[in-house]
């Protein structure tokens, strides 16, 4: 086996990298696509004015509100497309993400003409957990979103925020029913997504999915394809229109259904952008070993991206965008906490939450001052015996298969181990 080549099988339950093909019609589309290709052509238009005519003919609908999204939109899609590789499979598939993002900002810039208001709802003193992935965060959100007080954003609302005009008028949502469509499509692509990160059309999902609607986002599109001129670009942008724009989207989900206040995941770590939009926000950070948190992330990227988007994934790319990306996200996290008001953070090592979640939670109540539920700990109780970890399976890899080892990245993320005294985990 190459290591440049992998797919994700299911094993009585348990995952393993092999090596697997394209089903038949994929694999004749994606002949197709090459020789198109080749030609200076292809099956699927992916020019950034054709996405936008598209989304426009389909709505009816033709005012973006900021037009601040469309340099960004045209670099994604050139460095997609000169760069990334994409199968069939993996244009289809982007090009269905650009256009539901396209077709969302028109639904939501006419929801906000037509209710002004909107814009006046305040946004006061919303969680954040404000951590990398595979350190807990998903785990502590959904105990946190067990409270019946506060109001959290639905896997169904981060897919579409904002319904078109004539559905409003007539009371049909079908929402719901696209995300559950949606998840077992991926399913179907990437079954094993199911076990290494679980998810519900009807549970908390978190911020990414609203802040992509600026294209202007970190750690999102390149973990799905290599997109190196897009990043290299990106990494001097403001990202703050891209916050404004995500708390516009969470003004129009508030107005429909309020609650005491936000709790959300924000997983990309600008916690300086997040703050200057949020100035208010309180931030739970979660840690870990990142000997462990490094190969399970880039496992999640090969499962959730490049098996999608791919027969053939470079797993030392994977490792090293990883071990990089996320040591220079944690990095300035700590320079930013650090100039900032302390009492706008708390911390929560991975071992304490795995420990005693209950008590996890009713610390960062406590903390922060928010009022917590009397029916907090019967919740909580039973999502957990309803909820075991390795429910679907277990979610199996190693450093050594990304071109990692433990030394090295102990190494690589010395100052914010220390920073944070996380202890080594077996």
């Amino acid at each position: 086996m190459k290591d440049s080549q992998i797919q994700i099988i299911a094993n009585n339950n348990i995952n393993t990298l092999k090596v697997s093909p394209r089903p038949l019609l994929f694999r004749l589309l994606n002949v197709v696509e090459s020789f198109l290709q080749r030609q200076g052509k292809s099956l699927i238009n992916m020019s950034p004015h054709h996405i936008m005519d598209m989304a426009i003919k389909k709505s009816g609908l033709s005012d973006w509100g900021e037009e601040n999204f469309e340099k960004p939109l045209q670099i994604l899609i050139e460095s997609l497309v000169n760069e990334a590789h994409l199968d069939f499979l993996g244009r289809m598939l982007l090009w269905r993400n650009i256009y539901g993002l396209l077709y969302n900002r028109l639904c939501i810039q006419e929801e906000i003409k037509n209710n002004p208001d909107i814009l006046q709802e305040e946004i006061k003193r919303p969680l954040f957990i404000g951590s990398v992935p595979r350190t807990g965060t998903t785990l502590l959100q959904n105990l946190l979103c067990l409270d019946p007080t506060i109001r959290f954003l639905y896997a169904w609302e981060a897919q579409t925020p904002s319904l078109h005009p004539k559905h409003r008028a007539k009371n049909i949502d079908n929402r719901k029913q696209a995300a559950k469509r949606l998840l077992w499509l991926l399913e179907h692509f990437a079954p094993e997504l199911s076990v290494a990160h679980q998810t519900s059309a009807e549970g908390p999902d978190e911020c990414l999915p609203l802040l992509l609607h600026t294209f202007i986002v970190e750690g999102t599109f390149e973990a799905l394809a290599p997109v190196p001129t897009y990043v290299n670009w990106l990494k001097d942008q403001d990202k703050l229109p891209s916050y404004l724009y995500f708390r516009k989207i969470l003004q129009i989900l508030q107005w429909h259904k309020r609650g005491d206040h936000w709790v959300l995941k924000s997983p990309n770590q600008d916690l300086d952008t997040l703050l200057k939009a949020f100035p208010d926000a309180n931030i739970v950070q979660t840690h870990r070993d990142p000997v462990k948190v490094i190969p399970s992330f880039c496992s999640l990227f090969a499962l959730g991206g490049r098996v999608m988007f791919g027969d053939k994934v470079d797993l030392k790319y994977i490792g090293n965008t990883a071990l990089n990306m996320y040591v220079n996200l944690l990095e300035k996290a700590m320079m930013v906490k650090r100039a900032s008001n302390q009492a706008q953070f708390y911390d929560v090592h991975y071992r304490d939450l795995m420990n005693d979640p209950t008590g996890t939670v009713k610390k960062i109540y406590d903390y922060f001052g928010y009022h917590y539920d009397s029916s907090m700990e019967r919740r909580i109780t039973q999502w957990l015996a309803n909820n075991k970890q390795h429910k679907k399976g277990v979610h199996r890899y190693t450093a050594e298969q990304f071109g990692l080892n433990a030394s090295e990245i102990r190494e690589r993320y010395s100052r914010y181990i220390k920073e944070y005294d996380i202890p080594q985990e077996d």
